[in-house]
């Protein structure tokens, strides 16, 4: 069956062969879209940058670096800071 076939079909159903198709329908196939890896991957990024010190502090630019990479590494582990 193609798609035309099918538009023609459903075309000549009646308004009460309508409802009970749709009646006999046991599952409602609702679209839903799973965003938990979203919000965790989100959640990992707040984490970092409310715990990575500012660059504008007086460390110098390696200091800071080497720091950052810390937070970033226990971040991805999993710890809570």
């Amino acid at each position: 069956m193609n798609l035309n076939e099918v538009m023609k079909d459903i075309e000549e159903l009646s308004i009460k062969d309508m409802r009970n198709l749709m009646s006999s329908i046991k599952e409602k196939n609702v679209r839903r879209i799973d965003t938990s890896i979203r919000q965790r991957r989100n959640g990992r990024t707040e984490l970092y940058f409310k715990s990575v010190p500012a660059l504008t502090t007086s460390w110098d630019f390696n200091k800071h670096s080497d720091h950052a990479e810390c937070i970033r590494e226990q971040v991805l582990s999993g710890v809570d800071l």
